[in-house]
């Protein structure tokens, strides 16, 4: 059970630097030190062997190292006027960045999706800041939940909690079934037809292909839990 545990723990730090690194650019933007923490991670996928790399982490990673031989300080300011074309306007958004944009045939805001979205975090004891100003559908706003639950996990995983750490696991596999998983695919592919910019490019193939993966993932994570907590950890 220890090496089942052991390897439970690696995943979910993993994935929270992933989920971490996600939420932080899609809520403050393209910022400087957001883009030095994305340097850091390219610099942790060239010490994976490339076999066991996805080829949307390799090529993200790649551009990612592109990028590093450019000062952080000129990438970002590089990054920002793109990121605000394609996410917030002021004009017409090529990106909309809600999830009601993607699951409602009028593409509109505030829509069903938002107010489950909002149950599913208020079920988990959260609330979004900026209530009734901000919705809670945000792209940014649905990784930073998964970045929530992945946290509960690793702190019930290292307490030896075991419900605790399979209620975690579930409700974050029941929130890309129900949510992100539904809609990041069409998110991203908007992203890819309307950007020239190649980071943007290999950033919403990273994106899906990290939320895809993470789909299938979370059902093996979900048996090893129940073997660690059948066998008490």
């Amino acid at each position: 059970m220890e090496d089942t545990a052991t390897e439970l723990a690696e995943i979910l730090v993993m994935r929270g630097c992933v989920y971490d690194l996600l939420r932080r650019l899609f809520l403050l933007g393209p910022e400087e030190h957001i883009i030095s923490d994305f340097f850091v991670l390219a610099t942790a996928y060239r010490e994976i062997d490339e076999a066991a790399c996805y080829s949307w982490e390799r090529r993200f990673s790649s551009q990612l190292q592109i990028m590093r031989l450019t000062a952080i300080k000129t990438v970002s300011r590089q990054l920002k006027p793109e990121f605000t074309r394609l996410f917030i306007g002021p004009r017409q958004v090529p990106a909309p960045p809600y999830e009601s944009c993607y699951r409602s045939p009028e593409r509109v805001l505030l829509q069903a999706s938002a107010l489950e979205v909002r149950e599913q975090y208020r079920n988990a004891g959260l609330a979004v800041k900026r209530l009734n100003r901000e919705p809670d559908d945000h792209i940014g706003l649905e990784l930073e939940f998964m970045y929530y639950l992945n946290h509960q996990a690793s702190a019930a995983l290292m307490t030896q909690t075991g419900p605790a750490l399979l209620a975690a696991l579930e409700r974050q596999e029941n929130f890309l079934a129900r949510h992100l998983g539904r809609w990041t695919t069409a998110f991203c592919d908007d992203i890819a037809a309307n950007t020239r910019q190649e980071f943007y490019c290999c950033l919403a193939e990273f994106l899906n292909g990290f939320i895809m993966t993470d789909c299938v993932q979370l059902k093996q994570m979900l048996q090893n839990a129940k073997k660690i907590k059948e066998g008490n950890l």
